[in-house]
């Protein structure tokens, strides 16, 4: 592979991209227009426990099958309660489908105080 002399008095090409805010929380929008479900549930602990959120929540995370097929579980516990449960192929997508639940629990507790 030959070295090439940059491209001298012609036009580079330029890339452009960029990055939906959510205008109520400024952060960042996944491209479907809603915040990443994990990011969705953090933004809503945030809300409720301050600054600790973290210290009321943990997840269980663990993978069954052989190697080649693996098959990921996900529990997130909010104050020690089972919030939300899921199973996939990945870690990420586990995590996000049981952050999805939890979101949607707390949203349904929230409106039901009212």
């Amino acid at each position: 592979m030959a070295f090439q002399e940059p491209l001298m008095g012609k036009a580079q090409p330029s890339y452009t991209f960029s990055i939906i805010y959510n205008t109520r929380t400024q952060l960042p929008v996944a491209m479907s227009g809603n915040p990443h479900p994990r990011t969705r549930l953090n933004n809503e602990l945030q809300n409720i426990y301050g600054s600790s959120a973290q210290d009321h929540v943990r997840w269980e995370i663990y993978s069954q099958g052989p190697p080649n097929a693996l098959i990921w579980h996900a529990t997130i516990y909010i104050d020690d309660m089972n919030y939300g449960y899921a199973s996939s192929r990945t870690v990420a997508c586990a995590q996000d489908d049981a952050a999805e639940t939890a979101y949607n629990y707390l949203k349904r507790e929230k409106s039901s105080r009212r």
